[in-house]
């Protein structure tokens, strides 16, 4: 299951690199929650006719139950059941092994799929099952009670731009209206720039030079790399991800321009060497290493609801960004994603918090490097998932 998002941290040290993911992030749109969802809705003919057949539907829950998840992603209806719903769920589903132990079942359908009939078996199945949660006398149907309050869920819809939609396109936020006519929240996102004032943030030099093969094309100037990879230098590259995961969440940020914000007591916000954890990291790089000056580094902070394709979408923007700038000559741009903490590890539905613990979690961008002449006469870009 896609995983929500409820920070998005970005650390510059160019202020115009810093201007521009400002404006970049201030379109980010605004997130809807239905608090109370009734199921049936998301298979009636209305719903897939409007929304599931006329764009890509997101339906993914905020506190996820221990016996039953019900997600949709890119109009594709999961549900992940206990055995015990299982038993009153009436279709096939695959079983799926959880622990040693423990399994659960999968139910998935594509809602905008020709071979999904309107009124059919599946559909009419389908329907009389999610009526049983909001009335319990439905026939045939079996539903634990501590499990018929669904709710809070966040909706988007991505109306399919290929359509003559013969004007503006429809609002993302009609979904949501559609879910619950009563009543859905609105979450804008708040965007903060945090200066940092203390002395450089030291880092070692993440790339082995004499590995990296650099394009010479003009048009491929990107070096993508997993961690770990060949040009990337193992012990290097945790040392520096550690100093900047400190850096972005607070070890070092200072006076925030975005609010009315009191610069903190603790030395230690102002000035990283102070921090003692800082400076084992410091002793900790290899004498012989080339060490990077990060200098009055500006963190950006994006806080409020982003389904994970956020975060990819403005990964492509900042990568597009980086290659199309006139300087792209030693930059480095960090950015990380905090996952949102709506529920304890265990609760989480069945391979969701494995997934999330095995997905990267954040990126960096590294352009130019002293020694680039060496391998390309264009300025490069390497990107490095971790």
């Amino acid at each position: 299951m896609v995983s929500l998002l409820e920070n998005i941290i970005i650390v510059v040290e160019r202020d115009d690199t810093k201007d521009n993911l400002v404006s970049m992030v201030g379109q980010a749109s605004v997130s809807n929650l239905v608090l109370q969802l009734d199921p049936a809705k998301l298979v009636e003919e209305e719903f897939i006719a409007a929304f599931c057949h006329r764009g890509g539907v997101t339906v993914l829950p905020l506190k996820p139950l221990p016996d039953f998840t019900l997600s949709i992603e890119k109009s594709i209806l999961t549900l992940d059941m206990s055995p015990i719903v299982y038993s009153g769920f009436g279709l096939s589903a695959k079983k799926v092994k959880r622990t040693s132990k423990q399994f659960y079942y999968r139910f998935q359908v594509a809602l905008d799929s020709a071979n999904f009939q309107l009124n059919g078996p599946l559909h009419s199945r389908l329907r009389s099952f999610f009526k049983a949660f909001t009335s319990l006398v439905e026939s045939g149907t079996r539903i634990p009670r501590r499990i018929t309050d669904l709710g809070p869920f966040f909706v988007d819809w991505l109306p399919d731009t290929q359509r003559d939609w013969k004007g503006d396109l429809p609002k993302s936020d009609c979904i949501a209206a559609y879910l619950n006519k009563c009543e859905h929240v609105a979450i804008r996102p708040q965007c903060e720039v945090f200066d940092y004032t203390g002395s450089p943030i030291l880092l070692p030099d993440f790339i082995l030079w004499e590995k990296l093969l650099m394009k010479q094309e003009e048009t491929n100037r990107c070096q993508e790399a997993e961690k770990p990879s060949s040009f990337l230098n193992p012990v290097n590259i945790q040392l520096g991800l550690t100093i900047l995961s400190y850096l972005a969440t607070g070890i070092s940020s200072s006076k925030s321009t975005g609010a009315d914000c009191q610069p903190n007591d603790n030395p230690c916000l102002t000035n990283a060497s102070l921090s003692p954890i800082y400076s084992q990291i410091l002793g900790e790089i290899p004498s012989e290493s080339s060490v990077y000056e990060l200098k009055q580094p500006r963190i950006i902070c994006l806080t409020g609801l982003f389904p994970d394709h956020y975060y990819r979408q403005l990964e492509d923007q900042i990568k597009s960004m980086l290659m199309n700038s006139l300087h792209m000559n030693n930059e480095l741009v960090y950015m990380c994603k905090c996952p949102l903490k709506s529920a304890d590890p265990l609760l989480l539905p069945p391979q969701a918090f494995e997934q999330s613990m095995n997905s990267n979690s954040g990126t960096v961008f590294i352009t130019g490097g002293k020694n680039i002449s060496q391998y390309s006469q264009n300025p490069s870009l390497i990107k490095i998932r971790f």
